[in-house]
């Protein structure tokens, strides 16, 4: 580890569930920061092991890695952050009657993880695990889906899913916490690697670990290299809602979408901590062996995963607050205890921790004499870092000194010759261009868990669901799990009781029957939906009707059986059938009586946004109608919508809009038009 970067962060990307459970450093003394005794360390670690793919979740895992290594990380974060906060003051600890001799000093449990390299390795086993379940067990990896895939949640169909499943048995906090797993796996292997790579990891079969998580760190740099507006995760956080759409939002939002955003917050949460791992990797370059390097520098490319990240900082936000009936533009970063917090024009240029993760990365990689000689260049390579000259102004390097051999580098590198790009590579090392045939080690730890076989198998990934289900989640609730209490007890110091918006004098038997009677209600005959589509002063009006005779199609899903009728939409009001894209769209369902008891006979839904594709050809409006317009590629020929949610005793309507041949924007208006409605469809309960 260089001298003259031991001072700079090294606590960046820690994540704790809670602010509650991560106090501040520096306002703790040394005993009010313990969770996990010394003592404990042993015992605690010895649950610690390699989980695979099918037993994820269950409750071995959960009190291994939801229970014990979070109250491990918890501990090792806080210890480290004292020590950090107090000039790497050795910390006494043997004064505590609670705490035995051979936990008198310093990080005892980065040391305990040190001593057992074999619990390191379990742990990156486990995070490649969680890795698969959290892409492809619990939420399917396919984007496009056609007119019955894409409405799964409603008739099932042949990409079915666990998230829907756990959804409908109110498994969406366990489902948090196994998520969350992966975050805290990778903030603790953070804090080990910052000791220095494992010896271990450099000898034997230890080098399969760690070329393992060099691949998975490259994949989460990807991941938060990706551009804003096709990453939801990171959108999500840097265009957050306002107060008021967020608590209207969260009145309404579904179990799935709860766990959604579950997925969400924890992949963006992974990430971040991934950048800080990243980190560490890079600086112990000059310990690897020569396929370790090449996969770091060749096969990843390091160095360019850094540029976006400095570029587009997924750290950093601009959002619109509201205060006291004012709106002001703030600046937003994220600080190292992963709360966004508001940071003044003046300080803008001031490197918080996570921000200079990516310089410290690239600077280890470009001044060490092993990762210049082994970094191919060509042109696409040098464009590419030629963009971060520009950065290294004197406020930053008067932060960080050492970015000065960066940008002695990067001035180097603008008066060198180099091969056009695809026509071979120039290393600074020989002075040559090489273009040579280059083989590639295989990440057999990764296809020791899921072979590539069986990755692209959809049987294989059924299979998983179908096991999991029966035997961890269909027999167990969050208010059934004890697991759960444990956690709110010993990891938040919480009474352990759960809310689950059930009373609790309610019985099974009352919730059965209530949730019948809401099924037999709403499977009545549908007689026709009036729908309504508003957009600034223009409210389009179209009716469905059910087609004579058609009584729909009937499907066994997780949730029961359910009836799927197709509906014939008509124009009833409206100038035109190109729909407002951003349009507010609600549903007035009519029911058929079928007994003098009915109460109601009508449903209601909404929906907030068609957020359909559009763009915007004038920025301001025009007084005429502007027909023909050629509608970019971006515009796929389907979208579909959906009101409702089975999960909360609703029906489901399901609306199609296909792509006009060509756009148009209205007078008044400046959004581009290039959709109407097509097709509509309707699901309800099934009774016999």
């Amino acid at each position: 580890m260089s001298a003259s970067t031991t001072g700079y962060e090294r606590y960046a990307g820690v994540f704790t569930p809670t602010s509650s459970a991560s106090p501040n450093p520096t306002q703790c003394n040394d005993y009010d920061c313990i969770v996990s005794p010394g003592f404990e360390t042993e015992t605690l670690l010895q649950s610690i092991t390699a989980f695979p793919l099918v037993e994820i979740g269950n409750d071995k895992f959960m009190e291994a890695y939801c229970i014990n290594l979070e109250r491990l990380s918890i501990q090792a974060h806080l210890t480290a952050g004292v020590i950090s906060a107090r000039e790497s003051v050795e910390i006494t600890l043997s004064s505590n009657p609670g705490f035995g001799d051979d936990y008198s000093s310093g990080e005892y449990i980065v040391e305990s993880f040190l001593e057992h390299p074999d619990k390191i390795e379990g742990m990156v086993e486990t995070l490649l695990a969680l890795e698969f379940w959290r892409e492809n067990v619990l939420f399917s990896r396919k984007n496009k889906r056609d007119e019955y895939d894409e409405l799964n949640e409603v008739d099932g169909g042949e990409d079915d899913v666990l998230a829907h499943r756990l959804a409908s048995n109110r498994n969406g906090l366990r489902t948090a916490f196994i998520l969350h797993a992966e975050s805290t796996i990778v903030s603790l292997l953070g804090l080990i690697f910052y000791r220095g790579v494992p010896a271990a990891l450099l000898e034997g079969n230890g080098d399969e670990v760690l070329m393992a998580l060099i691949d998975y760190c490259a994949r989460q740099l990807v991941f938060l290299g990706m551009p804003q507006e096709s990453n939801r995760d990171v959108e999500r956080q840097k265009c957050p809602k306002r107060s008021s759409e967020l608590a209207d939002y969260l009145a309404k939002r579904s179990r799935l979408d709860e766990i959604q955003d579950s997925v969400y917050d924890s992949t963006y949460q992974t990430a971040i901590a991934s950048v800080v791992l990243s980190r560490y990797i890079c600086e112990n370059i000059n310990e690897y062996g020569p396929s370790l390097v090449g996969r770091i520098c060749e096969v990843h490319d390091f160095p360019l995963l850094m540029v976006p990240l400095i570029e587009e900082p997924p750290w950093t936000r601009r959002r619109m607050l509201e205060k006291d009936g004012n709106s002001q533009m703030v600046w937003e970063k994220l600080n190292e205890h992963n709360e966004w917090s508001a940071v003044s024009n003046a300080d803008l240029l001031r490197l918080t921790k996570l921000e200079g993760q990516p310089w410290l990365a690239l600077y280890h990689l470009t001044a060490s004499k092993v990762g210049r000689e082994s970094y191919g260049l060509d042109e696409y390579r040098k464009t590419h870092l030629m963009r971060l000259r520009r950065y290294l102004n004197k406020a930053l390097l008067d932060q960080v000194p050492v970015l000065q051999e960066v940008a002695r580098y990067l001035d180097e590198l603008s008066i060198m010759g180099v091969p056009p790009s695809g026509q071979g590579v120039h290393r600074p090392s020989s002075n040559a261009s090489s273009s040579g045939l280059l083989l590639q080690r295989v990440d057999s730890l990764r296809e020791s868990i899921v072979s590539k076989k069986q990755l692209n198998r959809s049987s294989f990934w059924n299979g998983v669901i179908q096991l999991q289900w029966d035997s961890i989640f269909s027999s167990i609730t969050d208010a059934q799990d004890h697991l759960l209490r444990r956690i709110g007890s010993e990891i938040y110091g919480g009474s352990g009781e759960l809310d689950n918006g059930i009373a609790t004098s309610t019985s099974p038997s009352d919730l059965r029957q209530d949730h019948n009677d809401s099924k037999l209600a709403l499977s009545r005959q549908v007689e026709k939906v009036v729908l309504c589509i508003e957009g600034g002063t223009e409210v389009t009006e179209f009716e469905l009707t059910v087609i004579q005779g058609d009584s729909g199609k009937v499907t066994d899903t997780p949730l029961g059986q359910f009836r799927r009728i197709k509906l014939i939409p008509k124009l009833i009001s409206g100038e035109t059938a190109a729909v407002y894209p951003h349009g507010k769209v609600t549903a007035k369902i009519h029911l058929a009586f079928t007994s003098h008891s009915d109460k109601a006979n009508d449903i209601s839904l909404s929906l907030d946004s068609l957020d359909l594709p559009t763009s915007q050809p004038n920025s301001t409006p025009n007084s005429f109608e502007e027909l023909g317009i050629s509608l970019p590629d971006h515009f796929s020929s389907k979208e579909w919508r959906q009101l409702g949610d089975l999960h909360d005793n609703s029906l489901i309507l399901q609306l199609g809009f296909k792509r006009l041949e060509c756009g148009t924007v209205p007078a008044g208006c400046t959004y581009l038009r290039g959709y109407s409605l097509a097709n509509s469809f309707i699901s309800q309960p099934a009774f016999p």
